[in-house]
């Protein structure tokens, strides 16, 4: 029980890891223009 608990912990951080550096890749663009409308 407590490791697929684990697991799951794992599972959400890597995929908020990843969110962050692809809308970091996607909002990027956007700042250059000065269009900073995402505050990270």
């Amino acid at each position: 029980m407590k490791k697929e608990l684990l697991e799951w912990i794992i599972s959400i951080a890597v995929a908020f890891v990843i969110l962050f550096i692809v809308g970091k890749f996607i909002v990027t663009p956007y700042t250059i223009k000065g269009e900073s409308w995402i505050q990270l």
